[in-house]
């Protein structure tokens, strides 16, 4: 046990090449949930777990989708299904494939989750202040999108 209370921290720390600063819990600024086109913020209490979940999601990306990204794909995303997460800082991870990824905004699609299959992919925005192309595919993601919208408590 004492060993997994040691690496917690670690792997947390591990989610930035920033340093511990950047790591704090109020790194989140915000999350907002949209659904039919309607934004509600809602509250996370364990963002270390979030951040946690965020940092699997983008480090499991297997392959993008080839558009360019508009503002009218982000807002045909919001007038579906999606989790929009807002950072204070600008956060970077490292993917399996070892490219870094920068960003201090990422929407995730909750779109074509199917709660009954682990293995539908989900596609996710990262952005500064747009979002930029491309969108990322996590072909294994709704499992890990599920755990976040539990954390959110939204369905």
């Amino acid at each position: 046990m004492r060993k997994l209370l040691f690496l917690i921290p670690a792997l947390v720390m591990n989610m930035t090449g920033c340093s511990m600063n950047n790591q704090r819990q109020d790194i989140i600024d915000k999350v907002v949930y949209y659904e039919n086109g309607v934004a509600k913020n809602i509250t996370i209490d364990n963002k270390k777990a979030l951040i946690t979940l965020i940092r699997e999601l983008i480090k499991g990306t297997d392959d993008c989708l080839r558009l360019i990204v508009t503002r009218n794909i982000i807002d045909d995303e919001k007038q579906k299904r999606c989790l929009e997460i807002l950072f204070k800082d600008e956060i970077s991870v490292i993917k399996n494939n070892g490219e870094k990824l920068s960003f201090s905004k990422i929407l995730i699609s909750l779109n074509n989750d199917d709660e009954t299959n682990d293995y539908s992919p989900v596609v996710f925005y990262c952005g500064k202040k747009v979002y930029f192309t491309p969108p990322y595919i996590n072909s294994k993601g709704v499992e890990i999108t599920n755990k976040i919208k539990i954390l959110g408590n939204v369905h």
